[in-house]
């Protein structure tokens, strides 16, 4: 119930609202991203990206329904961190190469 009305004030553009959702979610994400990014991406890529999936939540909150908030945060925060490591890995191909083969990462 909490979750529906927070959703609601967000779609409002309630700032406040965005405030409860990261402090209630944002170890979520965080833990997401860090799981995903397998000791590759550092603290600071984990704390941008999690910046960044609260405000695609802000800026796509008006797409998403009353029951898919956390799968929304989950999918982007997963979305987001391949992204990001995809980008790592490209960048050092020669320190990395292991995880391409080991784990299927696709570099493109």
């Amino acid at each position: 119930m909490q979750n529906k009305n927070l959703l609601r004030r967000l779609k409002h553009r309630d700032e406040s609202a965005l405030g409860e959702l990261i402090k209630q979610y944002s170890a979520y994400v965080m833990t997401i991203i860090r799981n995903v990014g397998r000791n590759v991406l550092s603290e600071s890529d984990a704390e941008e990206l999690t910046s960044d999936v609260f405000i695609a939540l802000w800026n796509h909150a008006d797409n998403l329904s009353d029951g898919s908030l956390k799968a929304y945060l989950g999918v982007t925060a997963r979305n987001m961190a391949i992204s990001r490591l995809r980008q790592v890995i490209a960048e050092h191909s020669d320190r990395y190469r292991y995880l391409c083969r080991r784990d299927l990462i696709i570099v493109k």
